[in-house]
C-alpha cells in the first residue's frame, strides 16, 4: 500500500501540534450511503494538497483531531469537502 509523501508530512505536522485550528472534513465514498465526517487540525490547504497527492497513491490517509487515522482507498473516493477553519477554544463555553 502506497501512502503519499504529503500524508506523511501532514501526520508529522499533526503530531508536532503545529496547527491550532480545526477543520471539518467530509468524504463521500462511492457506493456507500453515508459520508465519512471528522475534524482535523490540518489546514484546508494541507487537506487539498493531501487529496491531490493521494490521486497518485493507493490510499488517502488523514489524521483526525484526536490523532486517529482515516484511511480511504483513492479509487472509491467520490468527493471531499472541507468546512471553514475555526480556532479551537479553551475553557468553559468554548465552541
Amino acid at each position: 500500500m502506497r501512502v503519499s509523501r504529503i500524508a506523511r508530512r501532514c501526520t508529522a505536522a499533526h503530531q508536532d501540534g503545529e496547527s491550532g485550528f480545526d477543520v471539518e472534513v467530509r468524504i463521500g465514498v462511492q457506493n456507500v450511503a453515508r459520508e465519512i465526517t471528522f475534524e482535523t487540525t490540518l489546514t484546508a490547504d494541507e487537506l487539498v494538497a493531501a487529496v491531490k497527492a493521494a490521486r497518485g497513491s493507493d490510499v488517502l490517509e488523514l489524521i483526525d483531531d484526536k490523532g486517529g487515522r482515516v484511511i480511504v482507498p483513492t479509487e472509491s473516493i467520490g468527493y471531499v469537502t472541507t468546512g471553514a477553519e475555526k480556532k479551537g477554544g479553551v475553557g468553559f463555553g468554548a465552541h
